[in-house]
């Protein structure tokens, strides 16, 4: 079957929550978890295909990284491409974009980048040319102090240098102005789902000369202009009859907190909880005796088991990055232990480099991703292998209420929620 849409994205865990938009709308959406790993992902009977570059914090090798694989998708018959970037605007979005428009370009060279990053279920919005995040300034938010990837101003005039930014309009009225701009890059404001509407039907009618570039929000507009899906349905596997295996790497207070409310719950008192210090897993050949603490929790209960931790504790910037990498292998190694030494119903992933590293490490290529569990939180399963069927439940970033994982794991193991 020739690819009919292709999601890239600079992460895991964007990628995984945006192909669900398409998979909720019945399209069979297979996602491969790297570059190295979608030609393989593309043989696959399906209608929407994504990837993770994972280089939103390498603005030097974001374009190439970007144009590469859609390149290879082109090779493969390409039909549409959707770039999600992440909805506050974090990391190497100008050079995603700028190696998009390349690879886009080499087939379809009067192509545009159509930008709009707003998510308005989620309390993102452009306004008159600048990204609020709840009304706020995004520079003045928790992905404005972002310890790896800030957003250091508002103003989409100054994160993407050159772009045409103007209000948005109907269809038709956007859909001239784009054709007629010099710019190669156009963003658009958005405050509401029909702002997001009339941008994806305008993208509808620029067909080829339009790169869709935004988060969830504008995919969720993107979807209802496409051709009926024609995929059989699948079938669905919750509620599961086992515990979960929680790994947490992200860096956002909002993912810790919501674990942290979970742990604190009726449902969550009895989760085993592996919290090792940060320093300690940076300490050389540490891995062993922590991989002897864990097991020793582990065979002290059969519940859901928790591992959990976070860089930005000991290092902001730079370092954070760094050290959010070690972090994540660290994890994935005593995430894989666990799933070696105990059957698991389900993944629950919080953070892109720990879902990322712990499904490398299992030798898992590539996921069905199913339907959204709550909005911008996919539930999907692993294609293939050893790990064929295993439930695999992701979320990024910070997003969602304090009681989001309480409900996501009442929806995997209803009878633990009337504990």
């Amino acid at each position: 079957m020739s690819t009919s849409l292709l999601v890239v994205a600079d992460d895991l865990t964007g990628a995984n929550d945006t192909s669900v938009t398409f998979a909720r709308a019945g399209f069979a959406t297979v996602l491969a978890l790297s570059p190295d790993t979608l030609p393989e992902a593309l043989q696959a009977e399906a209608e929407v295909f994504a990837v993770s570059t994972d280089c939103r914090p390498l603005p030097e090798q974001a374009a190439a990284a970007t144009a590469a694989v859609i390149a290879a998708a082109h090779a493969r018959n390409l039909a549409r491409l959707y770039l999600k970037i992440d909805s506050t605007m974090r990391g190497s979005v100008a050079a995603q974009i700028a190696g998009a428009l390349t690879a886009w370009r080499a087939v379809h060279s009067d192509a545009r980048a159509v930008v709009c990053p707003a998510y308005p279920a989620m309390g993102r919005t452009i306004e008159n040319g600048r990204l609020l995040v709840n009304g706020v300034p995004v520079n003045d938010t928790p992905s404005g102090r972002d310890a790896i990837c800030p957003v250091p101003t508002a103003d989409m005039a100054a994160l993407l240098p050159g772009a045409l930014v103007m209000p948005c309009q109907d269809a038709p009225a956007l859909a001239d102005t784009i054709r007629q701009s010099e710019a190669d890059v156009v963003v658009i404001d958005a405050q509401t789902d029909d702002d997001l509407r009339h941008i994806a039907e305008a993208i509808a009618l620029l067909g080829h000369g339009a790169i869709p570039v935004g988060s969830a929000g504008l995919a969720n507009a993107v979807v209802a202009t496409l051709p009926a899906a024609t995929a059989q349905a699948t079938a669905d596997p919750l509620p599961l009859n086992a515990p979960a295996l929680l790994l947490v790497t992200s860096i956002h207070d909002t993912s810790q907190q919501q674990v942290d409310a979970y742990i604190g719950s009726a449902a969550g008192a009895d989760a085993i909880v592996f919290s090792p210090h940060p320093a300690q897993l940076l300490a050389p050949g540490s891995l062993p005796a922590l991989t002897a603490q864990l097991q020793a929790l582990l065979v002290s209960g059969d519940g859901t088991v928790i591992i959990r931790a976070n860089p930005t504790r000991i290092a902001s910037g730079a370092a954070a990055e760094a050290l959010a990498k070690t972090f994540a292998q660290q994890l994935a190694a005593l995430g894989k232990h666990s799933l070696e030494k105990r059957r698991f119903g389900a993944l629950v992933l919080f953070g892109g480099d720990g879902s990322a590293a712990l499904l490398h490490a299992l030798g898992v290529t590539a996921l069905r991703v199913l339907r959204p569990i709550a909005e911008g939180v996919p539930l999907a399963t692993v294609r293939g292998g050893a790990y064929d069927g295993l439930v695999v439940i992701t979320k990024s970033g910070g997003f969602g209420a304090p009681d989001l994982l309480c409900r996501m794991m009442a929806d995997l193991n209803p009878k633990e929620a009337q504990v």
